[in-house]
């Protein structure tokens, strides 16, 4: 049948597929897949093919397997990426300046750099096995684990992750050439369970996804402009990792569920181990200053906040001093802890800062020197 598609009018295809799809897939429209994960960088997928990307559009899916697109079994897993342009030179509090870059570009240039961006993300996501779902501003939707197998799909979905941020990097080499503005991406991963399948209506079928966990990306990729990140991910991603495999951090304890009896750990992936077995010499300082930030954690939420401010505090000038970062996570946490040693926490405080704005000079809290060497 696909090769038949495929010496077919653009026309002739469009309307054999969707006859297809309303016989075969439509009569069960919707399928339980369990621990998705997904990404997101975007554009309108109608208007920018992106070459060597595969999406769960009606053309790409008269281009591979039907059966591939077909969800047919409840034990399909993923993982959800969010992914966001931001442009490095631009103030901190503001973050989502995807259209403030957008202002400064003529349309062209806006294309030319979406159109490269765009091709360099989906290129990584369908090295790793991703499907692209759906493109939406800046953002790309991508589904690891579903609607084809993958055991591994926590790792699948993290490992493009941190490629992706390294892709970035060559994205921006291009762009100096060209007088283009930099970027950089935030991502969110989240394991889950959700409904996956195909919705719309006879003749316009998308790949969707409906399902409480389908928002959790989102907002995990909205929490790394509190904590200065560039990647968050769930617990429930966190425990599907292979512990020896990554250098990871739990950042902060967070409601995820908007009123949630326990509070969640959301963690930092600051990087991969390639050999678990010798890692080298950055890995294990990486990994030896996660674990005084972890430590330093666990007595923010034992309310022993003097001693977890003198260890955020050693975190960040190590930070600082070892790597060259500005530790934002380290700092911001050692601020909440000092406004706790003047203004305590009610009692029943399970961790999570819920005032609306972060402590400042008029709390009595100070702000931190950090040195960095470069």
């Amino acid at each position: 049948m696909l090769d038949n598609l495929q010496r077919l009018s653009l026309e002739e295809r469009d309307v054999r597929a969707v006859h297809f799809l309303q016989r075969s897939l439509l009569s069960k429209p919707w399928t339980l897949v369990r621990d998705l994960q997904l990404f997101s960088p975007a554009a309108s997928w109608d208007s920018s093919p992106i070459h060597g990307a595969r999406t769960c559009d009606l053309h790409k899916m008269c281009e591979i397997p039907l059966q591939e697109s077909t969800p047919s079994s409840t034990k399909f897993s993923s993982i959800l990426l969010v992914l966001d342009s931001t442009a490095d030179d631009l103030p901190e509090d503001i973050h989502s300046c995807w259209s403030s870059i957008v202002e400064k570009l003529e349309p062209e240039q806006t294309l030319l750099l979406l159109s490269r961006y765009f091709n360099d993300m989906s290129e990584v996501i369908d090295k790793f096995g991703g499907i692209v779902i759906e493109f939406i501003g800046d953002a790309i939707y991508a589904v690891f684990g579903a609607p084809v197998r993958n055991r591994e799909h926590a790792e699948a979905g993290v490992n493009a992750m941190l490629k992706m941020l390294k892709t970035v990097q060559r994205i921006n080499q291009w762009a100096k050439h060209r007088l283009l503005p930099e970027v950089s991406i935030r991502c969110g991963v989240h394991s889950g369970t959700v409904q996956v399948g195909n919705m719309g209506f006879h003749s316009r079928l998308k790949c969707g996804v409906m399902g409480a966990g389908a928002e959790i990306p989102s907002k995990l990729e909205e929490m790394n402009k509190t904590y200065g990140t560039h990647n968050l991910i769930s617990e429930s991603t966190f425990h599907k990792l292979p512990p020896d495999g990554y250098v990871m951090r739990p950042i902060d304890f967070v409601d995820m569920s908007h009123g949630a009896d326990d509070p969640e750990p959301v963690y930092e992936v600051m990087s991969q181990i390639a050999n678990s077995s010798s890692p080298s010499t950055r890995s294990s300082r990486r990994d030896t200053l996660a674990r005084k930030y972890e430590t330093a954690l666990d007595m923010y939420t034992e309310k022993r906040f003097a001693k977890a401010a003198a260890q955020f505090r050693e975190v960040s000038t190590s930070m600082g001093q070892t790597f060259g970062i500005y530790d934002k996570p380290s700092v911001l946490m050692r601020k909440r802890a000092a406004y706790y040693m003047q203004h305590p926490p009610p009692e029943g405080w399970k961790g999570v800062w819920t005032r609306t704005r972060e402590p400042d000079e008029t709390d009595g809290v100070e702000d931190e020197v950090v040195y960095v060497c470069v």
